[in-house]
């Protein structure tokens, strides 16, 4: 709901307030998707409530393993787009861009081994799965 409220253009202080406050006790166990869904949402309607974020940034360590791509770069982006204090959060999200790094990365090699003519430029320096979830922020 407050997805389609802030693609709506309804950016009212007091109905994020209240989502807020009534959301960031129950965030224990909510699903990454969840909480990404949730952060963008705020970050779209400009509104940071940082006991919210604060709820959001501990499931992230605490659950960082179970986030992928697509979720990962929707936190990311809200967390920095908002300006987000939260170290361990930013530290734990940048561990699993490593860990989805070091898996994709040897896809890359394979590709480039498979064409060694290629331009440098012709190779994709991400895979196209990350580059897609990238594209989405835009």
């Amino acid at each position: 709901l407050l997805c389609v409220l802030a693609a709506g253009g309804v950016h009212s202080h007091a109905v994020f307030a209240s989502a807020a406050a009534l959301a960031a006790p129950r965030l224990r166990g909510c699903l990454p998707r969840d909480l990404a869904w949730l952060a963008s949402s705020f970050a779209a309607a400009g509104f940071r409530h940082d006991g919210l974020f604060a709820a959001i940034a501990a499931e992230v360590v605490a659950r960082a393993d179970s986030v992928d791509r697509k979720e990962l770069a929707w936190l990311a982006r809200a967390f920095t787009t908002l300006q987000v204090s939260a170290p361990a959060a930013y530290t734990a999200m940048m561990q699993r861009t490593e860990y989805y790094l070091k898996v994709s990365l040897p896809r890359e090699s394979r590709l480039a081994a498979a064409a060694p003519s290629a331009a440098p430029e012709e190779l994709a320096l991400l895979p196209e799965e990350i580059a897609s979830d990238v594209s989405d922020l835009a």
